[in-house]
């Protein structure tokens, strides 16, 4: 019977198994899609694990932990949530086995403090450099990941957009190769209909509604724009008040002065250059009037952060007030409008190539297909900015990098003395579950493929050979930089990191108090009265 500290160790351990268990089918490229229905009955299909979790509502404090700090990874790198979760539930398995055989948690977690120290060091020695040269290589791994299959169609739109958006990084004043990506410069807008094969990356903002004037696009050479934050329609008055009309004459002459104030206003928008308005409230039926008499183009748009970014594609400052732009400062540029057809959709393009923004139009049967396309784009997208921003260093994927640290951490613990040297032969063997995961996965026999690979890996030549991703070859060891197989260097380190970490915070619990309410006990409920008494 266990009792006391191992019975806490072991429950907090058999939660995180319980939470790893969930997402280690959807690991890797031949992963599976979880159908999650969370508790407001909206579905999910995805292989995500960041998504998976969330939408669980893991309510264990213990896999919380795991849970945190998969979500520190996703909100830092963008990628790598799975890896950590299964990493950390790896290292929390051999830990158990190791409590069994006798060794205390302190002893355990001083091994992994000093095992993490050394796998940062061995990590280090096994990056590869210039990641500018396999960076579509790298998006490529990334977006297999999640969505094997159309990786390429992906890959290829996530670039083209990052191009766009991408600012060139500077150091000492000397540009370099590398470009710094801002992902909240790329959106995606999802249309129902066509297939992944009919998306296009849009330079500028896409809007799913038409312009409300007559006149719905502009191709004739640059166009400026103004964009407010106020009703284009005649001023209301602050206080209210009381017009007596004594003849029918005189409210004809009332309302003609409105209209005569509102159509001199719009004809001096119209000659100081602006063919577009834009606005966030709504357009006044004289407004419109005057704005479809004088051809101009009138686009309403109800989210804010659209007009935020119009306004950062067009360069254009929002107006607070239905005031005529004295000088050019206060407006925009574009190069073209254009409605386009999407199926049954229509959408406004507003086009600007010196834009540092971009819009990726997806195609797809269902929102669900969309909705799991947008997620793998994303995390493309935020491993490009850890290249451009963090380290642009990348190391062999498919398994490679991880059977290569269990075979260094093998030789180094067969190298220290001491009892610390048990958890550090725990450590090889956790790292071997990831790519025995992805054997799993492929189809392979989980063992064999392991042996396998770690025999390739016995001698430290073959660094880079790793799982085959295709299941159908009789050999699933593979050179995975010869295949093109790379995962960022700076996902890796912060994954293991966090893993480790998570790791060691659970093993060193050795007991869960919950709170609760301080008081009497609860006061009975009010009883019916019965009718006859």
């Amino acid at each position: 019977m266990q009792q006391g500290l191992e019975e806490a160790v072991f429950r907090n351990i058999a939660a995180v198994q319980e939470m790893a268990s969930i997402t280690r089918s959807s690991f890797g490229p031949n992963g599976l899609n979880k159908l999650v229905v969370n508790q407001l009955n909206k579905l999910f299909m995805t292989a995500d694990a960041g998504t998976i979790l969330k939408e669980l509502e893991i309510q264990h404090p213990a896999a919380r932990i795991i849970l945190q700090a998969a979500q520190q990874q996703d909100a830092e790198m963008g990628d790598g949530t799975n890896y950590v979760v299964l990493l950390s539930a790896s290292l929390l398995e051999r830990a158990r086995n190791l409590l069994k055989m006798g060794l205390k948690p302190a002893v355990v977690s001083e091994g992994f403090l000093i095992g993490a120290a050394k796998v940062k060091e061995i990590l280090e020695e096994l990056a590869i450099a210039g990641a500018e040269d396999n960076l579509a290589k790298i998006v490529k791994t990334v977006l297999m990941a999640k969505q094997y299959g159309v990786e390429d169609r992906l890959s290829e739109l996530v670039l083209t957009a990052c191009r766009m958006v991408g600012e060139d990084k500077r150091i000492d004043d000397q540009t370099e190769r590398q470009q710094l990506v801002n992902p909240d410069n790329i959106r995606c807008v999802k249309i129902l209909g066509g297939s992944l094969g009919d998306s296009l990356v849009v330079q500028g903002v896409v809007l799913n509604r038409l312009p409300e004037s007559a006149r719905k696009d502009w191709s004739d050479g640059r166009c400026k724009i103004a964009v407010y934050t106020c009703p284009v329609d005649i001023a209301q008055t602050e206080t209210k008040g009381t017009v007596l009309f004594n003849t029918a004459s005189e409210m004809l002459a009332f309302s003609r002065g409105e209209e005569d104030l509102i159509e001199e206003r719009i004809r001096a928008i119209k000659e100081a250059g602006v063919r577009v308005i834009v606005t966030n409230e709504k357009f006044g039926e004289v407004a419109l009037h005057f704005i479809n008499k004088f051809d101009l183009i009138a686009v309403k748009v109800s989210s804010k952060f659209d007009i935020q970014r119009i306004c950062k594609a067009t360069g254009a400052p929002t107006l607070l007030n239905f005031v005529v732009p004295s000088n050019d400062d206060m407006c925009g540029w574009c190069d073209s409008l254009q409605v386009r057809e999407f199926g049954s959709d229509r959408c406004l393009l507003i086009r600007n190539e010196s834009a540092r923004i971009a819009s990726i139009i997806l195609r797809g049967a269902t929102l669900t297909v969309m909705n799991d396309y947008e997620r793998a784009i994303d995390d493309a997208i935020n491993v490009i900015r850890v290249l451009g921003k963090q380290d642009e260093r990348c190391v062999a994927g498919a398994g490679a990098c991880e059977a290569e640290l269990a075979r260094a951490m093998l030789d180094f613990a067969g190298n220290t003395p001491g009892l610390v040297q048990y958890p550090l032969r725990a450590i090889s063997e956790a790292f071997e579950a990831i790519p025995g995961a992805l054997a799993a996965n492929a189809g392979y026999d989980r063992t064999d493929a392991v042996a396998r690979l770690s025999a390739a890996h016995a001698n430290g030549l073959n660094k880079n050979h790793g799982i085959a991703i295709d299941g159908n070859v009789k050999d699933p060891v593979v050179d995975a930089l010869a295949n093109g197989i790379l995962d960022s260097f700076a996902v890796k380190q912060r994954a293991i990191g966090l893993a480790f970490e998570a790791a060691q915070t659970v093993l060193m619990v050795d007991q869960i108090i919950m709170s609760k309410p301080a008081g009497g006990p609860t006061p009975r409920a009010p009883q019916s009265q019965d009718p006859e008494n």
